[in-house]
């Protein structure tokens, strides 16, 4: 098998040292513009790669970036997210990982050292904001050159940059919507043993609250935790939503509330069916919104309102974090927010008021 051309002949072409091709390879020194260029047009004449992991292992680049995500996604769609990222970093010449996020910090920490022991340049995690702040989880991402989180509220002295991928922007969107068209009584549908919601539940109630929507004992439909895990994926979730709305509302008991928001499509689409058949209207009687904007929500009847995610600007904006961060590692670390959005349509009553 004949091998490929080696480092010693593009120093032969160039007419330098190969510990000069060496730096222009790894970034591990000095190295003038000219003498650079001239490096690689003689790489390129020879149609030389470099070795990513013998650079890594003697300290130098490896162009490597680790994407570490939920891949295994039934609830939000966010999946897309990173396999964008991954997509994109590729078309950058990059190698890219893939691992996926585990909800455990002693998990998380064995997918970073696994990351770590292969001299990634960068990485992209989700996690949250609970996460990020584990000293057992932030040791290892220290010793990371460029990392980018994404995470749903902001992380003080956190050793990389943040996108906040914000919630809280649309539930204030979805009461502005419900105190605009007159609805009093609403509910939120959510499981809050699930950490991460407590969050989207106290904007709710202050959002209603600061719109003159008064508290009542039924705002809260509590469901139980998800049954759909990372561990396992291939429950259905939709039978917790029917059984949380029939022990709430048995039927001998009215329901008492005139919109149901489930921060979930799934949740919604069954919530409607559910109202259906106690004989109520969708969104005349009680108006339904879910999150999420699955590609269903829009051909739901009556068309489902829902919320925008904005992947694609969250996965065009973790891109150029990442990509300015590995070119220029001495900029100050950076953290901007990405509020998701609600989108009107019909099952959220009234007319749209101008929104999405």
């Amino acid at each position: 098998m004949e091998l490929g051309p080696t480092i010693v002949d593009v120093a032969r072409t160039a007419g330098v040292s190969h510990m000069t091709v060496s730096r222009v390879f790894s970034g591990g020194g000095p190295v003038s513009e000219a003498t650079r260029q001239k490096v690689l047009a003689a790489a390129e004449s020879l149609a030389y790669r470099p070795n990513a992991l013998a650079s890594g292992l003697r300290g130098g680049r490896t162009r490597s970036v680790a994407i570490v995500w939920p891949f295994v996604d039934p609830w939000t769609g966010d999946t897309e997210i990173g396999l964008w990222v991954m997509q994109r970093l590729q078309t950058q010449g990059l190698v890219t990982y893939q691992a996926q996020h585990w909800p455990a910090a002693s998990r998380m920490c064995s997918v970073l050292d696994n990351l770590i022991h292969r001299r990634v340049d960068g990485l992209v995690l989700f996690a949250t904001p609970e996460q990020l702040g584990h000293n057992s989880i932030r040791r290892r991402l220290q010793r990371i050159r460029a990392v980018t989180a994404v995470t749903y509220a902001p992380v003080d002295d956190f050793p990389g940059d943040q996108v906040i991928h914000d919630r809280n922007g649309a539930v204030v969107e979805v009461a502005d919507h419900l105190a605009a068209i007159g609805r009093k009584r609403p509910a939120m549908m959510i499981s809050l043993e699930v950490r991460s919601n407590h969050s989207k539940r106290e904007a709710f109630l202050e959002a209603c609250r600061r719109r003159n929507i008064a508290d009542h004992p039924h705002s809260l439909i509590e469901m139980p935790p998800p049954l759909v895990t990372v561990e396992d994926p291939f429950s259905s979730d939709a039978d917790r939503y029917q059984q949380t709305l029939e022990n709430h509302f048995p039927p001998a008991r009215p329901v008492d509330v005139d919109a149901i928001f489930t921060f979930n499509d799934t949740g919604a689409m069954v919530t409607s069916r559910w109202l259906e058949q106690r004989g109520l209207r969708v969104p005349d009687d009680v108006a339904v919104i879910g999150f999420n904007d699955t590609d269903a929500a829009a051909l739901w009847n009556p068309p489902l309102a829902s919320g925008d995610r904005r992947r694609k600007e969250v996965a065009h904006l973790v891109e150029q974090f990442v990509m300015e961060r590995l070119s220029r590692p001495e900029l100050p670390l950076r953290q901007q927010t990405l509020s998701m959005r609600f989108i009107w349509r019909a099952s959220a009553g009234g007319r749209g008021n101008g929104l999405r």
